[in-house]
């Protein structure tokens, strides 16, 4: 091979290499900031009854809407006042 060949082999070579890390970085990024929507299930919510009742606390739905339009959806675990 040539010089030039070789070099211009190295920097595409030495370019992915460096790349790779940078792109492998947003693909987790994103992963961990925008994390996949679960539906939940029967057990789930036969799960937190049975937790609020072990720890003597109110469950209730709560729906918030939000600035742009959307409802948002949640549940609210309160401690009963004695």
């Amino acid at each position: 091979m040539r010089p030039r060949r070789l070099l211009r082999l190295g920097v595409f070579l030495f370019s992915g290499y460096l790349a790779l890390p940078f792109i492998a970085g947003v693909f987790v990024a994103e992963g961990t900031l925008h994390p996949g929507r679960r539906s939940l299930t029967a057990k789930d919510e036969t799960l937190v009854q049975g937790i609020t009742g072990n720890y003597d606390a109110e469950l209730s739905d709560v729906t918030i809407p939000a600035r742009d339009g959307v409802t948002l959806s949640a549940w609210s675990i309160q401690a009963r006042k004695r």
